[in-house]
């Protein structure tokens, strides 16, 4: 097991020095591209088609839009339903068949973390 281990962190370096040296070098290539503020881009050279996908990062501030008290025509967010974890685990505790009936679980990846002791 131990030397699965050594592996992992060896490639898991490695990976994030090549991620640093791609992420540096996409930056290089987009810097020489002229770019739309937000959209897609094309680009020929030689053999090869670069397409850049540029986008906006926008967060709301919900109690400043709730202020403006904007009529239906001009509201511009949908709120879409989440779950709430805790109460999910509470509920699905009580009567499981209620989670069942309306949520579909999957497994997800699992997280590996691996460190040396101090």
């Amino acid at each position: 097991m131990i030397d699965i281990i050594k592996k992992i962190k060896a490639l898991k370096a490695e990976e994030n020095l090549l991620q640093k040296m791609r992420k540096s070098l996409e930056k290089e290539l987009v810097s020489k591209i002229e770019t739309k503020l937000e959209g897609t881009t094309k680009t020929e050279v030689e053999d090869y088609v670069v397409t850049v996908t540029t986008k906006l990062n926008r967060k709301l501030d919900y109690d400043q839009y709730l202020a403006l008290d904007l009529p239906e025509n001009l509201s511009f967010i949908d709120l879409k339903p989440s779950i709430n974890l805790k109460n999910l685990r509470h509920i699905e505790h009580i009567d499981p068949d209620i989670v069942h009936r309306c949520v579909t679980t999957t497994p997800a990846t699992p997280t590996i973390k691996i460190e040396e002791k101090k």
